[in-house]
């Protein structure tokens, strides 16, 4: 693809490597030119660190307009702190040169990826964390004016904003101020220019709106939205003709995407939302809860009503409900009142997501909303709602107590718990809309849900199929997503593109008008392999606000609660997951790896007979560790005869063997050997490599190398898919590494993460 997007490259006498400024800065490298100078790695002498250097040009330093417009941008670049954007230091000089010293970031600029279309789930995460860097920038009153993706760069999983060269401070920030001289006719690159950039107008935020609309519709087709003969008249273009809709360049973009993006490349600055807009809608595409400062933990809670049973949401409701609301009787005095709330129910409900409003008469309505209200004479009132299945059962009840003089706030109270009745009841479709397909849905089902390696292959293959005759099925989106991340989770999670195409379907199952929560859990599994534990943690939240009765999720929750120093709140999750899904296997491993760290052994050899008569094999993975947790030798060597008999070809624990028959035998597992396992562990997605880090260190301990094992935990705790505090603080072997100074140390690194997940 041609790029107009960058400024000329200009030429320069470039200053010499070794050369030093202002007697601290020692030039190292040119990294790039541009309109206004030129920028360098230097190293930073008084403080020992290499930063970016940029310089103005000479002939632009002669001009005291231009100096004062460098030194401008100097002072808005570090109005700006955020992970988002690349840092500005300080402005200096040496003699006539004038520069300023950024944040020397080591990665690659996105334009080196947007000549090809992206993967969703690339482009919604990109997107995601360039709207989070424009929005602060505006709330500091900054506009960047040149966003493009030479102007983002990519360091890792980070994505910064650079090159705030030609920003200019918000005309309602900017007070009285004379006009600055500027090098161009036009500030900014006229591929990313929005209308009123090209027309020469005041500009706000919303012109970087613009900005990253385009980049987004460059990253979603790998085509530029206009296009013309000339930088101009691309400019020129977007005066004149309407945004093409991404979805004529890839018909497979989901609806909600391509809606944001024709939004934000709207001709008015008005219709177009804002960067904090921007940023909510494609929170919600990726899964995440937009709103959300601190994990609320309560969400999708279910409580234990002490006699055994559950208070959960009744299966009565369907998916996607139609709600017929009647008049609601109000005797004697309390009929206005109660005419008043009906009219409020109507109202709240027809603004839910998910759910229609029924007319009366016209059997639509798979729920019935009806009550009644009594007033006191001293002015008290009662409200009673419920909501009736088609069956007429009571699906739900409540009353609600008010004042009279306080109608207003109790119209309030009582909409906002029906909403929440039908938000936390509510469960979208979980099985395929087509009934016919449903046995082989089933049946695919039982299948991943095995820990079995062979099991989960197959599965894989028939949602595959279903997925070929059903591709648009929310349920068999989800399904399909999920059980690729499980066969991942199995075969070690060293497969990127398989990772990929398991979030683009889990986004494409979100972007369906009507979303189930598996589409929820499945991001959920994809970020938990990611070790982005507090998005999917948010994640399951969402899915049990959804269905509440969802067993993987309340799991998930649990085991991640567990490691993250929250263990009773976690056990509580994993137990009521179980009493959900009395067969679910991992659930019950996962007991007895807790009661193993904890030192319970009966227990933890009790929940793994469970886990495996589910299974109907041995779980070889668990009872590797358990030899090392419980430095067992007999139940190594029992274990490693298993692993012999019944070789797990392709999971993640077959190298298990070799470690088993070095502990059994007394014997060392050769260095090279073992380095070599590790470096194919990098390979992994983090949180698996985490765990397998944390195999080797058990196995380092029960053999008495705690050099090794020091050594493998400290590189292990910087990763961050590492977060098991319980694992850190209980696990026996480990032990004798804790009075050691490279143990506090890698446990305050872990601390910090994970207060980090709970705390936001």
């Amino acid at each position: 693809m041609t790029d107009l997007s960058h400024a000329q490259t200009v030429s320069l006498a470039a200053l010499e490597p070794g050369r030093v400024l202002a007697g601290r800065f020692e030039i190292r490298a040119l990294l790039g030119a541009g309109g206004m100078g030129a920028v360098y790695r230097a190293r930073d002498r008084e403080l020992e660190e290499d930063v970016a250097l940029k310089t103005l040009r000479p002939e632009l330093a002669a001009s005291d307009a231009t100096v004062a417009r460098f030194r401008r941008e100097v002072q808005l670049a570090r109005r700006v702190t955020h992970p988002n954007v690349v840092r500005t230091y300080d402005l200096g000089n040496d003699g006539e040169l004038r520069f300023a010293t950024m944040e020397l970031v080591e990665g690659a600029p996105l334009s080196f990826r947007a000549s090809a279309a992206l993967p969703l789930g690339e482009v919604l995460r990109v997107g995601a964390e360039i709207a989070r860097g424009l929005a602060a920038a505006h709330v500091a009153g900054v506009v960047h004016r040149d966003l493009k993706p030479a102007n983002v760069m990519l360091v890792g999983s980070r994505v910064a904003i650079t090159d705030f060269g030609i920003a200019r401070i918000a005309e309602h920030h900017e007070g009285p101020r004379a006009p600055l001289v500027t090098v161009d006719a036009i500030l900014g690159t006229p591929a990313y220019m929005a209308p009123e950039q090209v027309e020469g107008a005041a500009l706000d935020g919303r012109a970087d709106v613009y900005a990253l609309g385009v980049v987004l519709f460059e990253l979603l087709t790998g085509a530029l939205p206009f296009s013309g003969t000339s930088a101009l008249a691309i400019a020129v273009a977007r005066l004149t003709s309407a945004p093409p809709d991404p979805r004529s360049v890839d018909s497979t973009i989901p609806g909600n995407i391509a809606e944001l993006v024709l939004a934000m490349l709207g001709r008015e600055r008005a219709a177009r939302p804002d960067a904090h807009t921007v940023l909510e809608r494609m929170d919600r595409m990726l899964g995440r809860a937009p709103t959300a400062r601190s994990v609320e933990l309560s969400q999708g809670a279910v409580r234990d009503r002490g006699s055994g049973e559950l208070d959960l949401a009744t299966p009565l409701f369907e998916a996607g409900s139609v709600v017929l609301v009647g008049d609601l009787d109000g005797a004697g005095q309390a009929d206005v009142m109660a005419r008043d709330l009906t009219l409020a129910l109507k109202d709240g409900i027809s603004r839910e997501a998910g759910v229609r409003l029924a007319a009366a008469g016209s059997g639509a309505a798979t729920l019935t909303c009806d009550g009644s209200v009594r007033t006191q004479e001293d002015g008290r009132v009662r409200v009673r709602v419920r909501l009736l299945a088609r069956s007429g059962e009571i699906a739900w009840a409540t009353s609600v107590d008010g004042q009279a003089r306080a109608q207003l706030d109790l119209e309030d109270q009582v909409v906002a718990r029906v909403i929440g009745a039908l938000r936390a009841h509510k469960e979208a479709a979980s099985a395929p809309a087509d009934p016919s397909l449903l046995p082989r849905f089933e049946e695919a089902l039982a299948l991943v849900d095995r820990v079995d390696l062979g099991a989960q292959q197959r599965g894989v293959e028939l949602l595959d199929r279903l997925h070929a005759a059903a591709p648009e099925d929310p349920a068999v989106l989800s399904q399909l997503s999920i059980g690729l991340s499980k066969l991942q989770r199995t075969t070690g999670a060293t497969d990127p593109t398989a990772f990929a195409r398991a979030e683009d379907l889990a986004l494409r199952a979100l972007a369906s008008p009507r979303p189930p929560a598996l589409a929820y859990h499945a991001i959920a599994l994809i970020r938990a392999a990611q070790a982005s534990y507090r998005e999917m943690l948010l994640s399951e939240l969402e899915a049990l606000k959804r269905a509440p009765r969802l067993a993987e999720a309340h799991f998930m929750v649990g085991v991640i609660l567990s490691q993250l120093g929250r263990t009773n709140e976690g056990l509580t999750r994993i137990h009521l997951a179980i009493r959900l899904n009395e067969r679910l296997a991992l659930a019950h491993a996962e007991l007895a790896m807790i009661s193993a760290i904890t030192g319970e052994r009966d227990a933890a050899e009790a929940s793994l007979a469970r886990a495996e008569a589910i299974e109907g094999r041995p779980m070889l993975n668990m009872r590797s560790r358990l030899a090392f947790i419980f430095r067992d030798r007999d139940f190594a060597r029992e274990t490693a005869a298993v692993f012999r008999a019944a070789p797990p070809k392709g999971a993640a624990w077959e190298g298990a063997a070799l470690l088993l028959d070095a502990f059994a035998t007394g014997e060392q597992v050769p260095a090279p050997m073992v380095r070599g396992v590790l470096e194919g562990v990098n390979k992994a997605a983090p949180r698996t490599r985490a765990i397998i880090q944390q195999v080797f260190v058990e196995y380092f301990c029960a053999t008495g190398d705690e050099r090794a094992a020091i050594d493998l935990l400290a590189q292990a705790a910087e990763g961050p898919g590492f977060v098991n505090l319980l694992w850190l603080d209980r696990c026996a072997p480990v032990a004798p590494l804790r009075a050691l100074p490279e143990f506090a140390h890698a446990r305050a690194v872990v601390a910090a993460r994970v207060s980090d997940i709970l705390g936001g």
